[in-house]
């Protein structure tokens, strides 16, 4: 049996050479992830109902860098996340 999920987001996102940063707003419901929402959303389609889901917000950033010798490429790079809903520090 599979799982439904719905999701509306709105992204900002800026790029600059080998750096980025984006932040993301999500407006998820689901009908089994989540907490119980104040008003169920209709499924189309079918006679069932969202009943779960969550407004979190996302921030990510990378920064990379690489070296380019006559045919080799050396890249390495440093990812850090941020989501408001897990309530994890950043990694």
């Amino acid at each position: 049996m599979g799982s439904s999920l719905a999701r509306n987001d709105i992204h900002i996102v800026f790029h600059i050479k080998y750096h980025s940063m984006e932040i993301r707003n999500e407006d998820l419901v689901s009908g089994n992830l989540g907490e119980p929402l104040s008003r169920t959303h209709h499924i189309s389609g079918t006679d069932r109902d969202y009943t779960l889901g969550v407004n979190r917000t996302n921030i990510s950033a990378h920064l990379e860098h690489n070296v380019i010798f006559d045919h080799l490429t050396i890249s390495a790079g440093f990812v850090a996340a941020k989501s408001s809903w897990s309530n994890m520090n950043m990694t």
